[in-house]
């Protein structure tokens, strides 16, 4: 009975269901024997698989559990899968640097996808959507007597229009004319205006 127990001490199981990932020991080598106080073996789940990336602590506030990712990787040859932002949580940046980045969770929620654990891959979290915007270049929308405008080219002269700015991406910015004024896909804008440009001033639009 004693000699059952011992062999029973023996059988290494596991309390969860999956795949063995990482082996960190070898044949012949005492069990309670590990380097660097690692687990024997680690036992993944990969039926649902989860990766983690770092976000400043400038830009956590626009991150929330529940968000949509798109997953990108080499594996995934060009293609994306979608994710979800799960948990974020926070530690320091590290290398003497004193901004602080969360490690956020993101939760892969396409199935039967060429993604396998322990590879490296990038996460684009969508903040905000809106379909159909119309968006201009976000030097393009200058501020005058307090009013956000931008500067249409229409029938070779400067015309400024107020808008309304919506989402705002990193070189993008969603706008919406000011009542009574039209603006569309097929309007001329200012890139990037000066204050040299008023309105009315003729001036002579260049191909790129």
């Amino acid at each position: 009975e004693k000699k059952q127990e011992q062999l029973a001490d023996t059988q290494i199981t596991s309390p969860i269901d999956g795949t063995v990932v990482r082996v960190n020991t070898k044949v012949g080598r005492f069990a309670d024997s590990v380097e660097d106080s690692e687990p024997l073996f680690i036992i993944e789940n990969l039926d649902v698989l989860e990766m983690e990336i770092k976000v400043s602590e400038y830009s956590i506030g626009k991150v929330a559990v529940g968000q949509e990712a798109e997953i990108s990787a080499d594996i995934l040859d060009g293609e994306t899968v979608r994710g979800q932002v799960v948990s974020p949580t926070g530690e320091e940046k590290g290398g003497g640097s004193t901004e602080r980045v969360i490690p956020t969770k993101v939760r892969i929620m396409d199935e039967n996808t060429k993604l396998i654990a322990g590879i490296t891959a990038k996460a684009q979290i969508v903040l905000e959507e809106k379909e159909d915007a119309l968006t201009v270049p976000v030097a393009a929308v200058t501020e005058r007597n307090g009013v956000s405008m931008v500067l249409a080219v229409k029938d070779g002269m400067i015309h400024e229009v107020p808008v309304q700015t919506g989402i705002e991406g990193d070189v993008e910015l969603e706008i919406l004319p000011g009542e009574g004024e039209e603006l569309d896909e097929t309007t001329q804008i200012v890139a990037a205006p000066s204050e040299g440009l008023t309105e009315g001033m003729a001036v002579t639009a260049m191909a790129q």
